[in-house]
This record gives structure tokens, C-alpha cells and sequence, in this order.
């Protein structure tokens, strides 16, 4: 009988390891033989390549000069990918605009950093995922100099005026709630509304969009054009991908994360980015960075 129970015990404890061992080997090679699980996988292990969207007419945030891109977001985008492992040379830059961004995304383009607006109806009707803010800005109108814009009050008094905004731009039910509605005109990008605001035989006066935006165009245009500010309200900025690509998003939101930690002498690598290329146009020093509330 004794002799009995010995062989059962041995019998279960021998299927018992057979089948630890089984296990293991499974889940060695499910993990891949890196060891490492598919939850783990980076985006750079699949995409040796990253495909950055950014506006190439906003001096200051992003513009083209050559055949590179230079700005806060094109240098805050090479910071990101130095953190999600990729080498400046796997970086590939690509314009977009307001009306095409939500497009490029997934198709041609990783990651859009292009004064892209946050917003929870953006993320449903665009099918983007935004982390960030990485900027927070208020809403700005650039005016030709020659007229007496004082402020949004004057501009709304003229009524011969007309005002420029891009198309799909957070500013379309901005000026609809400025009473400014049925005296806009929609452009591709702010690069045409310039275009209509310095020739001297439109109607149009001024241009609607981000007071960063603004005060790099009344920079580059001096001569011709001013800013009002102090206009109210406060776009945040995000870094865009995909709805498919939570990974990344999770990825994007941690190097941004890393990018605005300061060190041990305050500051940030998000601060001298920004005291590189905004606060010459801003003429104010870096503010706090933005909390990552959509991270």
C-alpha cells in the first residue's frame, strides 16, 4: 500500500514539472528571444524611422529654411525622439497644415507637433490622442499697422474690416463668438491669410490665431503689421498620435515628461528651448512648464 502511494505521489509530482516546465518554455517563446514581452516592445523597435509632422510658416514655433526645420516644435520633437531611442539621422520632418494634420497622422506622419490645439472633440472626430500640453497660448490678432486697432474692440467697431483664420482652426467658433461671423475668410493655413492681410487692395485686416503665432509674424512683418493681445482664453498645445498607437502615446507623454523635468539648477530642457526661439518674439522669460494633464 505504502509502496502504492510512493509511485502515485511520484507520478503527480513528475506531471507537475513536466508541466511547469511547459509553461515556461511557452512563455519564453511568446516573450521572443530578447526575453522581453510584447508589452515591452518599443516604437522604435518596429519603426526604425520617425515621421514628424510640423508647419513650416510660423516663425518662431516651426518654419522651413532650406531643407530644415527649425523652431521650438521641430527642436522639442528631436528632444522627444532622443527619448523614445531614435538618433537625429531617424528623425524625418514633413509639413503639415491646420487642415490636413488629423490626416497625415498614421498614414505619413508618426507624431504631429504643430501648434495643434488639444481638445476631447478633436480627439473623437479626428481620431487623435494628444499628450501634453507641451505650450499653452492665448488667442492673438495680427493688424495691419497702418490702421487704429487698439485693441479686439476697434477691430470689431470697423465694419469694413474682414479677419483671416485658417480653416478647421479653433478660431472659427472663436470669432463666431465675437460677433465676427459673417466677416471671415478661411484659408488653407496662415501663411495665405498673411498673403490677403499685406495686400493693400483686400479687405482683410487682420488675422486670427495664437498669440505666439502672432508675435513671430509681427516680427517677421515689422514693417506692415502689429499684435493685439490680451485677448482672453488659452489654447494648450499637444503633441498628437493616433488613436491606434497608445503605445506611443504613452512613450510620447513620458520623454515629454522627461524634457520639462528640470535638473538640479532649475531649469529645463523645455526652458531653453523656449528662451531660444519664443522669447525673443514674446519678450517675456519662460514661464512654469505646462502640466501634462492629457498624459
Amino acid at each position: 500500500m505504502k509502496a502504492t502511494a510512493v509511485v502515485v505521489v511520484a507520478a503527480v509530482l513528475a506531471g507537475a514539472g513536466w508541466f511547469a516546465w511547459a509553461q515556461r518554455d511557452d512563455t519564453t517563446e511568446a516573450a521572443g528571444s530578447d526575453g522581453r514581452g510584447a508589452a515591452e516592445t518599443r516604437f522604435v523597435d518596429d519603426h526604425p524611422v520617425l515621421r514628424v509632422g510640423v508647419k513650416e510658416d510660423q516663425p518662431g514655433l516651426s518654419v522651413k529654411s532650406g531643407d530644415e526645420y527649425v523652431g521650438f516644435e521641430p527642436d522639442l520633437a528631436r528632444e522627444i525622439a532622443r527619448e523614445l531611442g531614435y538618433s537625429p539621422d531617424q528623425v524625418v520632418f514633413s509639413p503639415v497644415t491646420s487642415g490636413n494634420r488629423s490626416d497625415r497622422l498614421g498614414s505619413r506622419v508618426d507624431l504631429v507637433l504643430a501648434s495643434y490645439s488639444i481638445s476631447e472633440e478633436r480627439e473623437k472626430t479626428e481620431q487623435v490622442r494628444f499628450a501634453g500640453p507641451y505650450f499653452e497660448a492665448l488667442p492673438g490678432l495680427l493688424v495691419r499697422k497702418n490702421r487704429k486697432y487698439e485693441d479686439l474692440g476697434d477691430f470689431q467697431d470697423d465694419r469694413t474690416a474682414t479677419v483671416c483664420t485658417a480653416r478647421n482652426s479653433v478660431y472659427v467658433p472663436w470669432l463666431k463668438e465675437q460677433g465676427l461671423g459673417d466677416r471671415m475668410d478661411l484659408r488653407g493655413g496662415y501663411d495665405d491669410c498673411v498673403t490677403e492681410l499685406l495686400d493693400p487692395e483686400s479687405d482683410v485686416y487682420g488675422v486670427a490665431t495664437d498669440d505666439v503665432i502672432v508675435a513671430g509674424l509681427a516680427d517677421k512683418y515689422s514693417a506692415k503689421t502689429k499684435a493685439l493681445k490680451g485677448l482672453g482664453g488659452l489654447e494648450s498645445y499637444g503633441a498628437a498620435t493616433a488613436d491606434e498607437e497608445p503605445g506611443l502615446h504613452r512613450e510620447v507623454c513620458a520623454a515629454l515628461a522627461e524634457v520639462m523635468a528640470k535638473s538640479a539648477d532649475g531649469k529645463s530642457r523645455w526652458g531653453e528651448l523656449y528662451a531660444r526661439h519664443l522669447e525673443p518674439l514674446m519678450r517675456e522669460p519662460a514661464p512654469d512648464e505646462p502640466d501634462l494633464s492629457s498624459c
